[in-house]
């Protein structure tokens, strides 16, 4: 235990981060737990529903178990934390809550210089 608190405080992990999804690369979408298209609020409900359990327990999760130890705890919960927020973004998710998000104002300006390009070519 104390080796293990160790390591962390060293910023070494005992555990390597699993590719969950199997596509090859370690990214947001190995996080995003529900498959709704992006890291968000219900994906960390599912880490807390299984926090705590251990592999045969039956709140037990394996697709939140992001290291593969056989415990759900603060390791995978601290795991997925460094992707909330990201994930595709649609029309929907702009309009509703993604809107004031760094990426969604980033997507409002570059729509907004995409259409005044386009008219001063048009009008030009």
């Amino acid at each position: 235990m104390c080796a293990g608190i160790l390591l962390i405080v060293l910023g070494l992990q005992p555990y390597t981060i699993r590719d969950m999804n199997g596509d090859g690369v370690i990214d947001w979408k190995d996080y995003d737990v529900n498959g709704d298209g992006h890291v968000d609020i219900l994906d960390i409900m599912h880490v807390a529903a299984a926090y705590g359990s251990t592999i045969g327990d039956q709140k037990y999760n394996a697709r939140v178990d992001f290291n593969g130890d056989g415990v759900i705890d603060d390791f995978d919960l601290n795991a997925i934390k460094d992707y909330y927020g990201q994930g595709s973004l649609s029309l929907i998710d702009l309009w509703t809550y993604r809107a004031t998000t760094p990426k969604g104002i980033m997507f409002i300006a570059g729509l907004i210089m995409a259409i005044i390009g386009f008219l001063l070519i048009i009008f030009a």
